[in-house]
């Protein structure tokens, strides 16, 4: 059983094989919502340790995606590492505001990446 339950919200495969490799790292079981069908059948379902969620997707936004994750009480609390292709202050400080608690630009840095992740979820590694 995985130590660490990540809710990834990214509807581009090869970003999500991506941030699945990374997350494979650190003991983590990844549960996919790509599109706004999935996120209505698996977000009640989910109760992650962290969210990852890109902020342009079809159908829905990561906006109202952040926004509905941080209303339910499930997931309040819950940190939630938002990222995209569309860097500007204005999303940064959007999204910060629907409650993300951490911001990535896409193309992402990976060591830049490990390191938000570790953090959010709380992992020390004597070693890096």
């Amino acid at each position: 059983m995985a130590k660490y339950k990540v809710c990834l919200v990214e509807d581009d495969p090869d970003v999500g094989a991506v941030v699945e490799m990374i997350l494979k790292d650190y003991d983590c079981e990844i549960t996919n919502i790509r599109d706004v069908n999935s996120f209505r059948m698996l977000a009640d379902k989910v109760m992650p340790d962290l969210i990852i969620l890109d902020l342009m997707l079809p159908g829905i936004n990561g906006f109202e995606i952040c926004q509905y994750f941080r209303n339910r009480a499930e997931t309040a609390d819950t940190p939630i590492l938002a990222f995209t292709g569309y860097d500007s202050v204005d999303n940064q400080k959007k999204i910060m505001a629907a409650g993300a608690t951490d911001y990535s630009p896409k193309p992402f840095d990976i060591k830049s990446f490990k390191f938000k992740v570790k953090k959010l979820l709380k992992i020390s590694d004597p070693l890096e």
